[in-house]
């Protein structure tokens, strides 16, 4: 019964990702998928949660979820959280809705000597969202490609662990969703 309790909050993110995924077009196992992937290289729930519901938002399909968790990985290799995760999956999505540099992906750009004004130029001259999405795309895996590479090389155990660690943490959110309901009665008597 401890689990119900413990789980919630974890069962509640979960469930909050899962209805993202669905919301644009993608399945549950890919919004696991997605999640396994950013928490092996965060090691944190609520940032990988966050981060994988804004991704779901811009990608078009499961290549385009897996580059953008690329992309995340190679800002965190090199910053850190001087640039939020979770906050730079937001901005390359308010960028590629609104058209212009959003949130902290002018860090992200700016720090790696693109020049804001020329890529807003850039974002302008595009017509769609979608096209908008594959320009920043294009622009960050150059910038951050091969760093989430040799992150994810350099640092394969942590990684490794961190994904087993989330199997686990979603076992228990299994077992503490079995005993919801009798807990829910219990204390409804």
């Amino acid at each position: 019964f401890g689990l119900a309790e413990s789980t919630r909050e974890s069962r509640t993110a979960m469930a909050k990702l899962e209805t993202s995924f669905e919301t644009a077009g993608f399945s549950a196992e890919t919004a696991e998928k997605t999640f396994k992937d950013l928490y092996g290289v965060l090691g944190d729930e609520g940032k990988a949660v966050e981060a994988a519901q804004h991704l779901a938002k811009v990608a078009d399909s499961e290549e385009d979820l897996a580059e953008y968790t690329r992309i995340l990985t190679g800002v965190f290799a090199e910053y850190g959280d001087s640039i939020p995760t979770e906050g730079l999956a937001e901005g390359i999505a308010a960028t590629a809705s609104m058209g212009s540099v959003q949130g902290v992906l002018a860090d992200a750009l700016e720090w790696q000597g693109v020049n804001l004004d020329k890529f807003n130029h850039e974002l302008a001259k595009l017509s769609t969202e979608e096209e908008r999405a594959a320009f920043i795309q294009e622009t960050l895996t150059g910038l951050y490609g091969e760093s989430a590479d040799a992150y994810l090389e350099n640092n394969a155990a942590v990684v490794e662990a961190n994904k087993a660690q989330a199997e686990l943490n979603g076992a228990l959110n299994e077992m503490g969703a079995i005993a919801e309901p009798s807990m829910t009665t219990l204390k409804g008597v």
